[in-house]
């Protein structure tokens, strides 16, 4: 399951999907989930309703990448409370975020903008 269908969003499914894996994706903009190729829910991720339509009870990963640090929080910590075994990758878009998405139950938090520096380096080096 990938919440937020944004640019870091899309990305994500888009690479998933290129590797088989099936995805479905949850936004809350109706408008936005016209673009997506593949089951999708349209609702607010931090809603547990939202996240059972989903298939939050049969899924192997949850990945949050809205783009507020809080509304990640708050996925990861009702995807953690609905499911103790889930594996879980959140999108922190500042630094203090990575501890507390950590603490909510996040098995692995991601600042897009620290990839995207270091690829750019790479790329130079």
């Amino acid at each position: 399951i990938v919440c937020g269908w944004g640019r870091v969003g899309t990305a994500i499914a888009r690479s998933l999907q290129s590797h088989d894996a099936q995805v479905v994706v949850v936004d809350s903009s109706a408008d936005r989930l016209l673009g997506v190729t593949g089951p999708f829910v349209a609702g607010d991720a931090t809603d547990e309703d939202v996240l059972r339509a989903a298939g939050l009870e049969r899924a192997r990963v949850l990945i949050t990448a809205l783009p507020e640090d809080a509304d990640n929080l708050y996925v990861t910590l009702t995807g953690r409370s609905m499911r103790p075994d889930l594996f879980i990758v959140s999108r922190a878009a500042s630094r203090p975020a990575v501890s507390k998405l950590v603490q909510a139950g996040a098995n692995r938090v991601v600042d897009p903008q620290d990839l995207r520096g270091a690829r750019m380096a790479a790329l130079a080096g």
